[in-house]
């Protein structure tokens, strides 16, 4: 708005003067209006240009447009009588429009449109202060016929002028701001009706006192002489001041004044706009305490990139020396920003008018800053704040569920120690970490783990192993030193956390007061993660073993149930084998089919070698027994398992032939053929060893015990079969041999009995009880049954004594023998003693045995029980065997016509089942004899069949 009242128009080319009440008429210059005009309209916007061209052309011919796109252009275009009109847009790329037209009409006293969208009213005063004939606020898009009023307005006559100064005058009217005018004195000339409001004249009251009246008293004198020295100026560009108004009340009133100066009459005027900025000031001072009570930090930049403003807050964090910022660069005053996200995004945020955040690093100043940034036109607002710590802490999270990540894939306590140490290096800024962990063997904490730059792995950071660590780990609390004095140890800060059962985590430094309150809960926070991978540790290494054991278990079930199947068929074998070297043959082609063994053989002792020498074999052998000697003596090949087990009647295992050095003699020759285990199985019955099964398997750590139990057990068996075939061979062979022995040893109770007491004892038959113990029926004569009990309390081979009866002079017993007897050991061996009887130069013994095959062995059993053992005589002896139809006939012989009618009739009327078919009394009446004469004849003819069947062998004379 304009604060000129009149405004008369002395001509489009000689210029334009205020002043109140003039209306003078002005004749155009050289022509008419229905003349074609011609017009030079200048603007940046081509499209602009050609929308008016063509409205001119289509609407308005008689105005001739001409276009310039720049102030250069159009002054090229200008020459002498050529343009009529210039009309400019305010905003051109080479020149400020209002002083382009303001100079042509200075120079050449044309005609001018002054163009703008700014709604300013201070422009629109400034622009008729220095000529301008018309000021046009444009729309979007222009309006050409609008623009066309305005050029024909400023090219009219004398009637044009009151439409003109009507309208300054309706603008002066609505203004909100005070429009004054005042001449070189500073006398007031003319001023709005907005005066009232801001200072409480009215604008008669003021027009003709002194501009001062509405300065401040304090002010008003170098107000004035500032005015003067502004009109006095030679550029008389308009001036723009912040000063405090006097309100008609006495009140100050802050004030912002905007004046321009112009010539009329040969006076100087001045025309300012006066605002009232006291709202504006109101505001300004809450916003600076709102910012002030911003904890955020806040600077401003202008549209150069300069500081305006900066909190206290931003001071602290950049500018912590205290230089003055304001009106620095800051791409200056911080280079290295540039290039970075701050100049990337506040350029951007300029740029777009679009409010930005991001965070970003800047190594200057080692600080994470979270920022956001708020563009105008006028500038940057920003607000930051340090958030180093929130990304330490995010870095350190980050950095701690890596490590936690890493702690529950760990599967062994050294695995968990380095990663807790590795993440304690990288996180704490303690430099020194260790992990000690408890030792059930030494009762203490040792060290077990250490930092880069903590002592080596092994040193203790505290010389006493009962000092800070151990009263952590054992009372389970944190024990947090800041300043611990203690000749233990270096460490004046430290943090030492139990890690549960397992130990201690420490953390410190050897200076006082290094511990921040950050690496205290980052501490606790590994420290827990790392108990609890222990733990996780710990049940899995327990699971583990458990899931091994009973795999093993189950393994070794396997194989026992796989073992069970075999040994089954091998005893199956057995019950069915007649010979020795069947039961051998059957039992080594068994083992041998079955896996993991590979090879298996059975050999048995020669007195006269000492070697065991095989005797039946089975497998990958492949001249395995051709390269190998194995004796039952101490010598080196006596040293292995076969020798072993024969000496102790122990199994002997070596699981690993590789190394077990015991099997060194034969290593590459079972190697060779593939053997990995071995294991040497005594074949005993009692006290006899019959030979030593050898079994080879084709993988190391093969017999486990329960594999060697099994095994054990297996060579009982076969060492029961064995003698169970000799017994069976004593009893049914056709041939038998009597070996006749002179003994001596004085410590024998039995030969001392014997000796004593010049006594003969002949055997007459062995029975055996359900658990195969042994029971002798010997004949004694003329003997005291109590000495005989006697005898069986001093000797340990007889397990208990009966007396069954007298026959004339002698007595029958029976003897029940122990596991320890010599007795029961020549039994086992199929020998059946007949004789023992007293002599002048020794006891003698006649041993019958089932064939030469065992004749060895008894020679053997008696020179080791006795001192002395002399075989005198070897006889032998046919014993054919008898036919069933032999038998029944010599039955039939001894029976008289009597007891063999009544045996055939009980026989076939069931008397002899059970339950019976018929009773003695029943069988009586049918004979009509009296039930005791039935009794008799059945009681005779049983006794007869017995002793035909068990007293059929015929005492000979033995010589003795």
């Amino acid at each position: 708005m304009c604060p000129i009242v009149n405004k008369p128009f002395t001509g489009p080319r000689t210029g334009s003067v205020y002043g109140p009440g003039t209306s003078s008429a002005t004749a155009r210059i050289g022509r008419t209006m229905i003349d074609p005009v011609s017009v030079l309209y200048v603007d940046p916007d081509r499209a602009a240009l050609d929308t008016v061209a063509s409205a001119f052309e289509r609407d308005r011919p008689e105005l001739s447009l001409h276009t310039a796109e720049s102030a250069a252009v159009a002054r090229d275009r200008l020459g002498p009588g050529g343009i009529d009109c210039v009309v400019s847009e305010y905003d051109l790329p080479d020149a400020d429009g209002l002083d382009f037209l303001a100079t042509l009409h200075e120079e050449v006293g044309l005609p001018t449109v002054l163009v703008t969208d700014r709604t300013d009213d201070a422009l629109a005063c400034e622009a008729f202060s220095r000529g301008i004939d018309e000021y046009l606020h444009r729309g979007d898009p222009i309006q050409p016929t609008v623009l066309a009023h305005r050029i024909d307005r400023t090219l009219a006559g004398p009637d044009a002028v009151e439409g003109s100064s009507a309208h300054l005058r309706a603008l002066t009217h609505a203004a909100s701001d005070v429009i004054v005018t005042a001449d070189d004195t500073g006398t007031v000339r003319f001023v709005n009706e907005a005066v009232e409001d801001v200072f409480g004249y009215r604008p008669e009251e003021l027009v003709g006192n002194s501009i001062g009246t509405l300065v401040a008293e304090a002010d008003a004198p170098e107000y004035v002489a500032g005015l003067e020295r502004y009109l006095d100026a030679e550029d008389g560009t308009w001036g723009h001041a912040e000063v405090d108004g006097r309100h008609r009340d006495g009140s100050l009133i802050p004030l912002e004044v905007s004046f321009g100066r112009f010539d009329h009459a040969g006076g100087r005027f001045f025309t300012g706009i006066v605002r009232d900025v006291s709202e504006r000031e109101r505001l300004e001072s809450e916003l600076g305490e709102l910012i002030g009570r911003v904890t955020d930090a806040f600077f401003g930049l202008d549209s150069e990139w300069r500081f305006t403003f900066l909190n206290e807050r931003a001071e602290e964090l950049i500018n912590p020396e205290g230089r003055d910022l304001i009106g620095e660069d800051i791409w200056e005053r911080f280079p290295e920003a540039v290039g970075t996200g701050f100049e990337e995004e506040y350029r951007r945020a300029m740029e777009t008018q679009t409010p930005v955040r991001f965070e970003e690093y800047f190594p200057p100043l080692s600080a994470w800053f979270a920022v956001q940034a708020y563009p105008s036109e006028t500038g940057l607002s920003v607000y930051f704040r340090d958030v180093t710590d929130r990304k330490r802490r995010e870095q350190h999270l980050e950095t701690l569920n890596t490590f936690s990540r890493e702690l529950t894939t760990a599967e062994t306590v050294e695995g968990v120690n380095r990663i807790a140490i590795e993440a304690a290096d990288e996180m704490l800024s303690l430099p020194i970490a260790s992990i000690e962990l408890y030792d059930p063997e030494t009762g203490y904490l040792e060290p077990v783990g250490a930092g880069e730059d903590s002592p080596a792995v092994g040193h203790r950071l505290f010389d006493s192993r009962r000092t800070v660590p151990w009263q952590a780990f054992t009372k389970g609390e944190p024990a947090i030193y800041d300043d611990l004095s203690s000749e233990e140890t270096a460490l004046c800060s430290v943090i030492v956390l139990p890690l549960g059962k397992h130990g201690v985590f420490i953390a410190g430094a050897n200076q006082p007061h290094a511990i921040p309150e950050s690496d205290v809960s980052i501490a606790e926070t590994l420290a827990a993660n790392t108990t609890s991978a222990l733990d996780r540790v710990d049940r899995e290494r327990a699971l583990r073993e458990q899931t091994d054991r009973l795999e093993e278990k189950n393994a070794a079930l396997r194989r026992v149930h796989r073992l069970n199947a075999v040994i089954r068929g091998i005893l199956g074998e057995l019950t069915r084998a007649s010979t020795h070297e069947g039961v051998m043959q059957s039992v080594c082609e068994r083992l041998a089919d079955a896996d993991p063994y590979r090879f298996a053989w059975i050999g048995t002792h020669d007195p006269v070698t000492d070697e065991i020498t095989p005797e039946a074999f089975a497998g990958v052998e492949e001249g395995y027994l051709d390269e190998v000697t194995v004796t039952a003596d101490d010598s080196s090949t006596g040293q292995g398992p076969a020798g072993r087990a024969f000496r102790t009647h122990e199994a002997h295992v070596q699981n690993d032939l590789y190394s077990d050095p015991p099997f060194e003699p034969w290593r590459q020759a079972a190697l060779e053929r593939g053997y990995r285990a071995s294991i040497s199985v005594p074949i005993v019955h009692r006290d006899s060893i019959h030979g030593v099964l050898n079994l080879y398997a084709d993988e190391a750590d093969a017999f486990d015990e329960t594999e060697v139990s099994v095994l054990t057990e297996l060579g009982e068996a076969i060492g029961y079969a064995l003698a169970a075939l000799d017994r069976r061979q004593a009893l049914v062979g056709d041939r038998s041999i009597d070996l006749e022995f002179r003994v001596r040893d004085p410590e024998d109770p039995v030969l001392a009995f014997v000796r004593e007491h010049a006594l003969t004892i002949e055997f007459e038959n062995t029975v055996y009880r359900a658990d195969g113990t042994p029971r002798v029926f010997v004949t004694i004569p003329d003997v005291d049954p109590d000495r005989v009990e006697r005898l069986v309390r001093e000797s340990d081979a007889i397990e208990d004594v009966t007396y069954i009866r007298a026959q004339g002079t002698d007595r029958l017993f029976v003897c029940t023998l122990t596991d320890s007897a010599f007795l029961s050991a020549l039994v086992d061996h199929g020998a059946f003693p007949r004789v023992l009887a007293s002599g002048d130069d020794g006891e003698r013994v006649v041993v019958r045995v089932a064939g030469a095959a065992t004749v060895r062995s008894v020679i053997d059993l008696l020179d080791e029980r006795y001192d002395e053992a002399e075989l005198l005589a070897q006889r032998e002896r046919d014993e054919p065997i008898t036919t069933q139809r032999e038998f029944e006939a010599a039955f039939n012989a001894l029976l008289t016509d009597r007891q063999e009618e009544v045996l055939r009739a009980a026989t076939v009327s069931g008397f002899f089942e059970w339950p019976r078919g018929i009773t003695a009394q029943q069988l009586a009446e049918v004979f009509d004899v009296s039930q005791p004469t039935v009794s008799r004849h059945i009681r005779a003819g049983e006794r007869t069949l017995f002793e035909l069947l068990f007293d059929g062998a015929d005492r000979r004379d033995l010589d003795i």
